[in-house]
Parts: structure tokens; sequence; C-alpha cells
């Protein structure tokens, strides 16, 4: 029998899907940025276990939005994932290839001893906001994700045309 964690995980990309679809009807170009967590760096705490293992989908519009699905082992080693809507700001007064973006969604997989660790988790399900400031030119990515008070990630990424 399935887990409502499993059915989830298997829910959210046709959720994601569907809601990418509908928004990319409202523009011309749509791309796929597919982005790996490179690198983590905890807050001093020994509960943390390890690297992150972190993928994440975005679909971006040209008016620089995007909806992404992240699926990552929290910095407690448990499976868990953020289904999000977002937007990218390039920062041309920094750098040229500089940007910032703000992801907004729902979190979910912090579970037993950990449920308390996001502020608001509501039988597993919480709200996350996560910033990050980065570079991309030609398609290629790299940025610093600021993962609330806990941690602070590497993630590089690509474009993908659709």
């Amino acid at each position: 029998m399935m887990n409502k964690s499993m059915i989830l995980t298997l829910l959210l990309p046709v959720l994601l899907l569907r809601v990418s679809v509908s928004a990319a009807e409202e523009v011309d170009s749509r791309k796929l940025y597919a982005q790996l967590g490179a690198y983590a760096h905890y807050s001093d705490d020994e509960d943390f276990s390890g690297a992150p293992l972190m993928a994440s989908f975005e679909i971006r519009n040209s008016r620089n939005r995007l909806y992404g699905l992240s699926l990552f082992n929290n910095s407690f080693g448990q499976f868990s994932q953020f289904v999000y809507y977002g937007w990218e700001f390039p920062l041309p007064r920094l750098h040229r290839y500089a940007r910032a973006k703000l992801a907004l969604g729902i979190v979910h997989g912090y579970r037993d001893e950990f449920e308390d660790e996001l502020a608001l988790n509501f039988g597993r399900f919480a709200p996350g906001l996560v910033p990050a400031i980065g570079f991309k030119k030609d398609g290629l990515g790299v940025d610093l994700v600021v993962l609330s008070n806990a941690a602070l990630m590497i993630a590089v990424g690509k474009d993908f045309d659709l």
C-alpha cells in the first residue's frame, strides 16, 4: 500500500506540468532549467546527516516567471519535495550575467522528530521561501541558494529548449 508521501511525490510532477503548460500558453518562449546541488554548508548542528542530494526542474517563461519541483534529501537525510512558483530578476547593475531568484511554495517530507524544524509544518507540509543569487550565461548557471537559517547551497544548472 502506498503511503501519503509516495502518492504526493507521484502527483506533484503531474500537477506541476499542468500548471506550467497553462502558464506557458500565455507566452512565446519556454525553457526547462535543470539544476543540481553541488555543495552545501550547514549551520553548526550535530543532527545534520551529510551532503544533500538535490535536483530541481523549472519551467521558465519569457516574463522571468518560473514553476518548479525540487527533489532532495533534507539536512536530516529524509527524502523531501518542494513545489514552487517564482521569479527571476536580472541584476545588470551588479553584473551583466547576474540574477536573483525567489521561489515560494510548499515543502513536504520533514517528519518524525524533525517535523518541527520547519516553522509552520502542517502535517508534513509547510510553506517555503527560497531566495538565490547567481550568474547565468549561455544557458549555464550557478547560484548561491539560501536554505532558511540552516544552510547555504551552491547549485549548478543548464537550460534546455522546450
